[in-house]
C-alpha cells in the first residue's frame, strides 16, 4: 500500500492503530534508504569532473578570499601552534605569526587587550566557532579571543 503523503493512524485505535503506525514506520525507513542511496550514487557529470583536493587548513577560507582564490573544502578542526612574533596593528588589535607561517589577528569586535612578550614563545590552540568565525585560546595567560587569518 503506497502512500503519497503523511500517514493518517489517528482515526484507528488499539491494535489496528500500532499495525498503521508500523506500516508507516516500514514506508518512512524505506524512504529514507532510497535517499541515502541516490546521495551516495554521483552523478555521471560530478564524477568525471571531480578534482582531488588537498586537505586544507584551518581558516584557509579567509586568506583565500583576500587572496582572491578559492580555498579547498576540506578543514581542519583544531590547529596548536607557536606564536614566533606578535604586534599591534590598527585599531589595536593583536596580530600574531605562527611557527606555521600563518597569520592570525584578533577581530575588531573582540575589545580584549592582550600583551605578549617577544622573548616568550607562547602557545596557541585556533579553532573554527559555532558561529562562523574562528577562536584563538592562548592557554599561558589564560585568554580566548576572537580571531581571522589574514594569511
Amino acid at each position: 500500500m503506497a502512500q503519497n503523503g503523511p500517514v493518517d493512524c489517528s482515526r484507528y485505535s488499539g491494535a489496528e492503530q500500532v499495525d498503521c503506525l508500523r506500516r508507516a514506520l516500514v514506508q518512512t525507513q524505506e524512504a529514507l534508504t532510497r535517499a541515502e542511496r541516490a546521495l551516495q550514487t554521483p552523478l555521471p557529470e560530478e564524477s568525471a569532473q571531480a578534482v582531488p583536493r588537498q586537505p586544507a587548513t584551518l581558516g584557509e577560507e579567509q586568506a583565500a578570499r583576500r587572496a582572491g582564490t578559492l580555498p579547498s573544502a576540506e578543514q581542519v578542526s583544531r590547529v596548536s601552534a607557536l606564536i614566533v612574533k606578535s604586534e599591534r596593528v590598527f585599531p589595536n588589535q593583536l596580530q600574531v605569526h605562527l611557527e606555521n607561517g600563518q597569520i592570525w589577528r584578533q577581530i575588531q569586535g573582540d575589545t580584549q587587550r592582550v600583551e605578549l612578550s617577544e622573548n616568550d614563545q607562547v602557545s596557541a590552540e585556533i579553532w573554527r566557532s559555532g558561529f562562523g568565525g574562528y577562536r584563538m585560546r592562548l592557554p599561558r595567560i589564560g585568554r580566548v579571543l576572537k580571531v581571522e587569518r589574514i594569511r
